[in-house]
């Protein structure tokens, strides 16, 4: 079973690949370094994107969670 992650869209264009393609997605691949060190997948559609400025990633319990781990 893969992790998954809840997005939400900051800027314009997070808020239109959420809409296409849905809020939750999978991590395929945790890569420290690389854009934001993570790959994610979509279930809905399968595209396959590396997480950007563009998301804030939000838990179960929709707190924001930083790239590092911290929540706010």
């Amino acid at each position: 079973m893969r992790e998954t992650v809840h997005l939400k869209g900051i800027t314009k264009k997070g808020k239109q690949r959420i809409q296409e393609h849905g809020a939750l997605w999978e991590v395929l691949e945790k890569r420290p370094g690389t854009f934001e060190g993570l790959l994610l997948g979509s279930p809905k559609t399968g595209n396959i994107r590396w997480l950007t400025t563009d998301f804030e990633v939000m838990n179960e319990n929709e707190h924001v969670v930083d790239i590092d781990g911290a929540t706010d």
